[in-house]
């Protein structure tokens, strides 16, 4: 017995690829056919996975070069920019011309990208590392998890008041007292980093 899904356009998050971290990593991320928008400095990789590229954010390559390399690719949009121009905020934008509302990022992440990010709170986001997934909160985090499990928290805001539940600080990560939920609260906006 099959099932069917249908799912409304926008309604899956977009994949944007910034950073060509693994084919393995993105197949998940793939698995319900999202729009995919490719940084062109991780195009060749990402299209020696096979996979349908639908938008290009051009930083470095020229335009001509572009639809050479993904000829097999069209319909294909290619945003244009320029070398000093932040891609993933031509990417971010580009989703929100289209109505997207949440968006899945493969990229190494760092402060200067962390607080990007956090200046497109419309988005539900997730930043998708070689080696963890973080998650962009509102208000609170809530999720089950089994004993001695670890999550990174990076604040927004240094004097903001977090409150945890189920949890204990081990160095600079938190980790789950007992298999159970685990609950963080913070009036402000706060990341939570989950190991692979």
């Amino acid at each position: 017995m099959s099932s069917h899904h249908f799912v409304r356009e926008g309604q899956e998050p977009a994949l944007i690829i910034v950073d060509a971290t693994s084919h393995e990593l993105a197949e998940p991320l793939l698995e319900w056919v999202p729009l995919v928008v490719v940084v062109d400095t991780a195009l060749e990789a990402v299209k020696s996975w096979g996979i349908k590229i639908d938008v290009v954010i051009q930083t470095t390559l020229e335009e001509e070069t572009i639809h050479q390399l993904l000829s097999d690719q069209f319909p294909l949009q290619v945003i244009s920019g320029k070398p000093n121009d932040n891609s993933i905020a031509n990417a971010l934008d580009y989703c929100l011309s289209v109505k997207q509302h949440s968006v899945n990022l493969m990229m190494d992440p760092d402060s200067d990208r962390f607080d990007l990010l956090e200046g497109y709170t419309s988005f539900t986001i997730n930043v998708f590392s070689h080696t963890e997934k973080w998650s962009l909160c509102r208000g609170r985090f809530e999720k089950w998890m089994p004993a001695k499990s670890q999550l990174s928290i990076r604040q927004v805001s240094r004097d903001q008041k977090m409150v945890f539940e189920g949890l204990i600080f081990k160095g600079s990560q938190t980790e789950s007292i007992h298999d159970g939920t685990i609950r963080i609260q913070s009036p402000a906006l706060f990341w939570v980093g989950e190991p692979f």
